[in-house]
């Protein structure tokens, strides 16, 4: 077993398993110049009131943080469609009603 799969540190000054190191993070430029990281794009850190949008989604479930995610980078993510982000968030939106939808059939169910 190596160093990095037992938990242990590599003599690359890595972080133990799991976790990420800011080093192991680096910026890359996008087609239009601008610096990223594929953790942490601008795209997502490009909201003008400062918030990230990982400070909200966290407190969402799922389908609903995912959906907020695609309409927070339409347009703004390199590469891809404003008009197919918007359909992915939708997309999770759709799936979250169906959730939310089969819990309170299930509740009335149970009462």
């Amino acid at each position: 077993m190596d160093e990095e799969s037992s938990g242990g540190q590599s003599g690359q000054g890595s972080s133990a398993v799991g976790a990420l190191c800011v080093a192991d993070v680096r910026p890359e430029t996008s087609q239009d110049g601008r610096s990223y990281t594929k953790i942490n794009p601008q795209h997502y850190r490009s909201h003008p009131s400062g918030i990230e949008c990982i400070d909200v989604i966290e407190h969402l479930s799922f389908n609903s943080g995912t959906a907020i995610k695609y309409l927070w980078r339409a347009g703004l993510k390199p590469g891809e469609e404003t008009l197919d982000d918007l359909k992915k968030a939708l997309w999770y939106v759709n799936r979250e009603i169906l959730r939310v939808s089969k819990e309170l059939v299930s509740k009335k169910e149970e009462s």
